[in-house]
């Protein structure tokens, strides 16, 4: 029964703020439709997730409903509000449960006063609060940043609030202060951060980043001396800039390990890689992507399109100019374990085709072939108002 009067108070938010005259209403409703043939039963066959937002827009105020769905029922629920009184600005967003329990509240608010932002955060979760208090100020020259905070709950491995893993109490234990500030100094700019919580001292931090070496226009070095109470470290971390890509798109990198003194290692730069190689053109509407990654020294600067394979081809439209309305992505994948020519681990079609300016509609197509075959189609629209 709880279950019922969330969604039928989504249902609500979503469909009746239309009886306000005064007001703009405003949404989307995207849905996608997954057939998985080789599935092995009908859950994993079948499947779709359906997202509707609904904002109602009045007096400078946007009230929305987001409400997620799939073939297993209700999935998500989150109801914001934000506007602002004058000079204050407020946000508010309240999260509930798949069962219909609540999961969190917060508040912001915000108040700009001359060169001082004054900042109100609230959160409660689960049974935790955690209220934080911030300040920022500049001179033009000197930069002071203030954070002060009450309360504390803790995280789970996504880096999300866990109001499970709290300690159960509406409490505002001092969780602590960081004070941050900002100033030039000879011919540097300064960040001083100075950190105490609720057993005291912590930190007091001195960084400076984009240290030019000469003669090295592509290698910049960044400083920090921390002091704590009973230790002082200074550490140095390179960064390398090798310059624009003309034409073609080259994947260069210096992997190093941060120098960190007096008893760390030296700061080290043994080798320089270069891990692929990736071309994009445009011809009239239609672009051309070609892209090779080899590399497993420098990963993190591996192309995100490519997944898990190490060479792709796409033909994308790119404009209007090509096709009108319609849209379209095809893109052939080759994994480490390709040895011929034709030896093709992966294809990927995707089309879209825009029916009018509030309705839009979508196909795709994927077909993995190795390591191991899996055909998918998904069908959808989007509708907004």
């Amino acid at each position: 029964m709880r279950k019922a009067l969330v969604l039928s108070l989504a249902v609500i938010l979503g469909l009746g703020f239309a009886a306000f005259a005064q007001g703009e209403l405003s949404g989307e409703w995207d849905t996608e439709i997954n057939i998985d043939p080789d599935a092995n039963q009908l859950g994993g066959f079948f499947g779709f997730t359906s997202e509707l937002t609904v904002t109602y827009s009045i007096g400078g105020w946007d009230l929305t409903s987001y409400s997620v769905f799939d073939e297993t029922g209700w999935l998500v629920q989150t109801f914001d509000a934000a506007g602002a009184f004058g000079a204050f600005t407020i946000g508010s967003s309240l999260v509930l449960g798949t069962d219909g329990t609540f999961t969190s509240w917060g508040v912001d608010t915000s108040f700009t006063f001359g060169a001082v932002a004054i900042g109100i955060d609230f959160d409660l979760i689960g049974e935790d609060i955690r209220l934080c208090l911030t300040g920022d100020a500049t001179t033009g020259l000197v930069d002071i940043t203030v954070d002060l905070c009450f309360g504390d709950y803790l995280w789970d491995a996504a880096g999300d609030p866990d109001p499970t893993t709290g300690n159960g109490i509406c409490d505002l234990d001092w969780a602590g202060i960081d004070i941050t500030i900002a100033f030039p100094f000879c011919c540097a700019d300064v960040t001083a951060t100075l950190a105490i919580d609720c057993y005291g001292f912590q930190e007091a931090c001195f960084s400076v980043d984009g240290i030019v070496v000469a003669n090295i226009p592509w290698f910049t070095l960044d400083a920090e001396v921390c002091f704590e109470l009973q230790t002082k470290t200074l550490t140095l971390t390179p960064a390398f800039d090798f310059g624009a890509d003309v034409c073609f798109d080259v994947y260069i990198c210096a992997p190093a390990d941060a120098g960190v003194g007096p008893s760390g290692p030296v700061l080290a730069i043994p080798e320089i890689y270069i891990t692929g190689i990736g071309l994009v053109c445009e011809i009239g509407g239609v672009s051309f992507t070609g892209i090779s990654f080899w590399g497993d020294v420098c990963d993190d600067y591996k192309p995100d399109i490519l997944g898990d394979y190490w060479e792709m081809y796409q033909i994308a439209t790119t404009e209007d100019a090509c096709c009108g309305p319609f849209d379209f992505s095809v893109a052939v994948y080759f994994d480490a374990a390709s040895t011929s020519l034709f030896d093709v681990a992966a294809f990927d079609a995707n089309f879209s085709y825009e029916l009018g300016e509030a309705l839009t509609f979508t196909m795709g197509l994927y077909n993995q072939f190795s390591p191991t075959t899996d055909l998918e189609l998904s069908i959808g629209f989007e509708v907004t108002w």
